[in-house]
């Protein structure tokens, strides 16, 4: 008897839960999911620097937050800011920068300006203290 013919009986004798289940580990172990996996972007990370938080009258500043995709980051994004209290803290003409206008406290929205997203802006929300 052949040694494919041994094997292909020992096959045939098992419960076909258990040859299923070992077929479903072995294609998990190879990466298989991956081949199967929706086409789509990564996961999108916005982090607003610390130290943007604070600014002071009469400065104008474009805050440097950083932008990870799938855990690499993202050089030189473009974002467009808006603020809550106009009046607190201004927004450039062009939108990429902010204008500390008068002490106190705003909330600072950017979002993140790049021709892959066509539905959803990644978009972050930070607090922005502004000292005389």
């Amino acid at each position: 008897m052949s040694a494919c013919g041994v094997h292909m009986r020992l096959l045939a004798s098992l419960p076909r839960w258990w040859v299923a289940s070992l077929v479903g580990v072995v294609a998990w172990a190879c990466g298989l999911s991956d081949v199967f996996k929706q086409p789509g972007l990564e996961q999108v990370t916005l982090t607003y620097p610390a130290s943007d938080t604070l600014i002071y009258v009469g400065t104008t500043t474009a805050p440097a937050i950083t932008v990870q995709a799938g855990g690499v980051t993202v050089p030189n994004p473009h974002f467009r800011f808006t603020s809550l209290y106009p009046t607190v803290v201004g927004v450039t003409v062009g939108g990429d920068s902010l204008i500390a206008l008068a002490q106190g406290f705003d909330t600072v929205t950017a979002v993140l300006l790049d021709p892959i997203f066509t539905d959803t802006l990644p978009t972050i929300r930070q607090g922005v203290r502004v000292h005389p």
